[in-house]
């Protein structure tokens, strides 16, 4: 039954492994002043998660016991949010905080979650 979808999640961890990379690597970037480099990675970011985030809609549907990846999900979502804003605002070293001590703990998180949650399907 969940076979149709174990690409779905075996990409969508994937994906989210190359996420938290990335943070980390924007948190560098502007460490060393490479404000224009990190926003377009972090473009990149927005855009890998979002399509994780709709990818997982139709797997969420049919799976039991979502609630703690659901939830997870959406406060990378809210975080993403707050990082974009602060970015747009210019304030790089809000986007460093927010990223090191919100959204790579929380993109873990989620990546953890789903392994959990997918484990039973993904179990060669």
């Amino acid at each position: 039954m969940m076979d149709k979808y174990t690409d779905v999640m075996k990409q969508s961890l994937n994906v989210l492994e190359t996420m938290t990379e990335g943070l980390i690597h924007i948190q560098k970037q502007l460490g060393e002043g490479k404000a224009p480099d990190a926003i377009q990675l972090m473009d990149d970011m927005m855009v890998g998660f979002m399509s994780v985030k709709q990818s997982l809609e139709p797997v969420f549907e049919e799976l039991e016991g979502t609630d703690i990846a659901t939830q997870q999900l959406e406060k990378v979502s809210e975080t993403l949010e707050r990082v974009v804003t602060a970015f747009e605002g210019e304030a790089y070293g809000t986007v460093s905080e927010v990223l090191q001590f919100t959204l790579v703990p929380e993109v873990k998180k989620l990546h953890s979650a789903l392994e959990e949650l997918f484990k039973p399907y993904l179990v060669s």
